[in-house]
């Protein structure tokens, strides 16, 4: 699979100013037609790195995140400028599979629709399935698989699956959740238990430390969720977050703001250790594969040359089985 393309995007300045960063985070370069080279780019990095899934820039397109860029515009305004931009990120991952010839399927991410990490800031059921049914529609016809992403409470999660089941078209629906440094979810539900009450295609574990990711992995393989459906892990590059202080949403910073600079400032922290590591994922890797999943990847400071450095590796251990 892919690794962090929010991240990458930052990197490679696809943001005019920390403020756009901060209040459009990866919708940024959507909004700018002279900008979608930046989301193809990075799509086609992820690609030539190996990586045969690609995760669609549409994280950042929720009604939350784009109310604190346009907050003149009504909420009919803001739905249409949120499909607008979906659309245009799916378009852009169509682009890049296309010109790259290779057999890549594109994995549609149906994100969180307030903050990262906050179970707390859930939105009531309401207007949970009135917005996401609205992405779902607009994101699923170009879609290989439905994938709700950074789940970070089981309420979120029924309520993002049920509707890309009902308004996906027949896609195959995969979940995601994010946990905490015990392996489970960040709203304290069970990780096993979590998993087993949707109705889905594939499991995913990610944006939680490696060694976090890999005990969720281990509980799921214990009880043998893993015997019975694909589990994929995708781990980040960062320190453990905290979910009661985390208090970054769209238009907030943990950074000092500094209008003249095009480069965003870093607002989680990272372990460097790890993200300026090509072959830090390596063994981490190696060892989800060991405890049952099927699919590895990255999400945020998981870089292309991370999951090239697994890719040669893994062919390695390939030769090494034959012989």
């Amino acid at each position: 699979m892919d690794g962090g393309t929010g991240t990458l995007l930052k990197h490679s300045g696809a943001h005019l100013s920390h403020t756009e960063y901060t209040t459009l985070w990866s919708a940024a370069p959507l909004t700018d037609p002279s900008r979608h080279h930046h989301v193809v780019s990075a799509h086609t990095k992820f690609i030539q790195a190996g990586a045969n899934m690609i995760t669609s820039n549409t994280y950042a397109c929720t009604l939350d995140m784009l109310s604190k860029a346009y907050p003149n515009m009504s909420l009919k305004e803001l739905t249409q400028k949120r499909n607008e931009l979906a659309k245009t990120a799916m378009l852009l991952a169509k682009e890049a599979v296309d010109t790259s010839k290779a057999d890549v399927k594109i994995l549609a991410s149906i994100p969180p629709l307030s903050v990262s990490y906050r179970p707390d800031l859930v939105k009531e059921n309401d207007g949970l399935i009135e917005e996401y049914s609205g992405l779902i529609e607009t994101i699923s016809p170009y879609a290989d698989v439905l994938l709700c992403e950074t789940m970070s409470s089981l309420v979120e999660a029924k309520v993002a699956v049920n509707a890309a089941k009902e308004f996906g078209g027949g896609v195959d629906v995969w979940c995601s959740y994010t946990v905490d440094e015990s392996g489970d979810v960040r709203d304290g539900t069970e990780i096993v238990e979590a998993v087993k009450a949707l109705n889905i295609d594939a499991a995913l574990i990610n944006c939680g430390t490696p060694e976090a990711c890999l005990i969720a992995l281990k509980k799921l393989n214990v009880a043998g969720v893993t015997e019975e459906m694909d589990v994929g892990v995708l781990p980040n590059g960062y320190v453990p977050i905290d979910a009661s202080t985390f208090t970054l949403r769209p238009g907030d910073s943990t950074a000092s703001e500094d209008e003249g600079s095009v480069k965003p400032k870093e607002i989680i922290g990272r372990r460097k250790e790890i993200s300026d590591n090509a072959l830090a994922f390596v063994d981490v890797f190696k060892e989800y594969a060991e405890n049952g999943a099927k699919m590895v990847g990255g999400c945020c400071d998981v870089m292309p040359e991370h999951i090239r450095a697994f890719r040669i590796a893994r062919e390695g251990f390939e030769k090494k089985k034959v012989a």
